[in-house]
């Protein structure tokens, strides 16, 4: 039997909704000490469902300067499984909230994966090997994740990661580029995740950009991975600063939004879209203007043109 509507797995998330965080995150700090809140949302990606069991986080310190070097582990509640496509357009949900911490600069931030799945458009499942998959759902094949619950993934925090007072930290979980068909004809699906980290500090919130998405005249959509028709919720808008991409996703009537954007200038583009049949969606497109500048708190607009559109069919 294959995945029932997401509607009967996981209900819709509404904002911000606390998950879980470790012992001493509620009441007062110690002298010397800073409340850590960890968030967690999504770029979308082409499936139905990508679901994901998140254990712990772990900050590591960075040694020398005034840098705290101690390892701190924060438990997230693993009582249920978290849609990150439930995530997209900005949406938030709380990993750990006002746990305390050493205020400080930190090297790295960890998400620990204890087990994952994925639902395709056609209706298929892919699970980790020996995962508890919610009733009335069975796996059709593999999702491999040769890092899952071992030492967890990275997140990219360009410049590295300040704790201070009340610091906020934004992971990005990008469906579209961490979750893959593997190469060749398996039939398996890959999880390598791409985290992108940004901190609020004080709890700012992060900047936005929006606008709309039209084909030019006589362009059109071409049917690809299998499906007879395709409209613009496959065009994948991107924003680029240095090594932060941020992806967002489009409605069928051209409205687009890249949510949850650190301020600062991005060159915006598209991706292409790869299907589970080796097909490939690829988008001619360019914005006005090509690049934008995100405040906190802000939205910045640009439309897309697309001149063209192609579908590569995979061998």
């Amino acid at each position: 039997m294959h995945a029932p509507s997401r509607s009967t797995v996981l209900p819709l998330l509404a904002g911000a909704l606390l998950l879980g965080a470790c012992e001493g995150s509620t009441g007062s700090l110690e002298p010397g000490e800073a409340r850590l809140t960890v968030q967690l949302t999504d770029a979308p990606g082409d499936l139905a469902e990508a679901q994901v069991k998140i254990s712990r986080i772990v900050l590591q310190g960075a040694e020398g300067g005034d840098s705290t070097s101690a390892r701190q582990e924060f438990a997230v509640d693993a009582g249920g499984w978290i849609d990150l496509l439930d995530l997209a357009g900005g949406k938030l949900q709380e990993l750990v909230g006002g746990a305390a911490v050493q205020p400080g600069t930190y090297s790295q931030l960890r998400l620990v994966i204890d087990d994952a799945y994925v639902v395709t458009t056609d209706d298929r499942v892919f699970a980790t090997t020996g995962a508890e998959l919610p009733a009335g759902i069975t796996a059709d094949g593999e999702l491999k994740c040769p890092s899952c619950s071992q030492s967890g993934f990275k997140v990219k925090f360009p410049g590295g990661i300040q704790v201070q007072d009340a610091t906020t930290l934004v992971v990005d979980f990008d469906v579209n580029q961490s979750f893959g068909h593997e190469a060749g004809k398996s039939g398996k699906y890959v999880l390598k995740p791409v985290l992108i980290g940004a901190r609020k500090p004080g709890g700012t919130p992060l900047g936005s950009i929006s606008g709309t998405v039209a084909l030019a005249q006589g362009v059109t959509v071409p049917a690809c991975g299998g499906a007879a028709t395709l409209d613009l919720t496959r065009f994948v808008p991107t924003a680029t600063a240095g090594a932060t991409v941020k992806t967002g996703s489009a409605q069928a009537g051209g409205a687009y939004v890249i949510g949850s954007v650190p301020a600062g200038s991005y060159t915006l583009g598209v991706d292409p879209v790869g299907f589970a049949n080796g097909d490939t969606l690829t988008f001619t497109a360019a914005a006005t203007p090509a690049s934008v500048a995100v405040s906190d708190g802000a939205t910045a607009s640009a439309d897309y043109s697309v001149t063209a559109a192609s579908c590569k069919v995979g061998s």
